[in-house]
């Protein structure tokens, strides 16, 4: 059985048109999309955020994201560019070389610029860590190893080295864990 098209409604002119190629064609003609591209960016990008009632809330994405959930918008030519990024230069001004725009409330699609910071990669790092994104132990891909483990390891008598042969692991790692420079969320 073939399949209906749907109408869409132009993001530019709202005329209503079937799309062509594209399945997420926002716009009936190249003339629209192009009077879009030569809006500036500073211009187009309120178009597709959606503030909060109080100031203090994020203030949502409402077009294009990234796979990570963080929103783009068409720059100048073929460029894509991030939304809180975006936001951050019209209220801050220019990102410093080596410098990212991290957010406070790690709400990828947030482009409220409160809830925006400058950092490094280190600083985004350090960042992730301490409000527990990044994943450690257990959660770590293809760990060998699990609390009860780590428990016996810590009150085992037995040398580094037959600890790391039984467990498959190196004898650095088994001194990393019984030191706690590793595995710290274990008591």
């Amino acid at each position: 059985m073939p399949r209906l098209k749907t109408t869409r409604i132009c993001a530019h002119c709202g005329h209503a048109f079937f799309p062509t190629h594209q399945r997420g064609q926002q716009y009936c003609s190249r003339k629209c999309l192009a009077d879009v591209i030569r809006c500036p960016v500073s211009e187009r990008i309120w178009d597709y955020i959606q503030r909060g009632d109080k100031p203090n809330d994020c203030w949502k994405w409402l077009g294009s994201k990234s796979p990570k959930g963080y929103g783009r918008i068409g720059g100048t030519g073929t460029k894509i560019l991030f939304a809180h990024r975006v936001t951050w230069e019209i209220v801050n001004g220019p990102i410093p070389d080596g410098l990212l725009v991290l957010h406070h409330c790690d709400n990828p699609p947030c482009t409220n610029p409160i809830h925006l910071f400058l950092g490094t990669i280190k600083d985004n790092s350090h960042d992730a860590m301490h409000k527990g994104r990044l994943p450690h132990g257990e959660r770590v891909s293809g760990s060998k190893l699990t609390p009860e483990i780590i428990r016996l390891i810590r009150d085992s008598t037995d040398g580094q080295y037959d600890l790391a042969e039984r467990f498959g692991v190196n004898q650095s790692h088994i001194s990393r864990i019984r030191s706690r420079q590793v595995w710290r969320h274990i008591k």
